[in-house]
């Protein structure tokens, strides 16, 4: 997922990094939809902030289990997200 600033001058790349064999979610979200919003104010659930892994029901944990890491790098520019998160997941094996 690639994010930056509202003036385009600062790009990050977001994604979710873990062991082979255990890229099972479906979806990686920002802001998902939330039905306990955190305070009376409507907006909350959508200005809060989180990212989401979205399993949709796939998951069955039988002891413990280790959330995916969350890797967030800076990029130059939006072409360059891809490349630093990639790059990042290659060095890290």
């Amino acid at each position: 997922m690639g994010l930056h600033d509202r003036r385009d001058k600062a790009f990050w790349s977001v994604g979710l990094a873990t062991t082979p064999g255990q890229y099972t979610w479906d979806a990686f979200q920002w802001n998902p939809p939330s039905l306990l919003p955190p305070t009376p104010y409507v907006g909350d659930s959508i200005i809060g902030g989180a990212f989401a892994a979205v399993y949709d029901g796939k998951l069955r944990i039988k002891g413990s289990w280790q959330s995916p890491r969350l890797i967030m790098t800076f990029a130059s520019d939006q072409y360059d997200v891809l490349c630093q998160h990639l790059d990042h997941c290659y060095r890290k094996g």
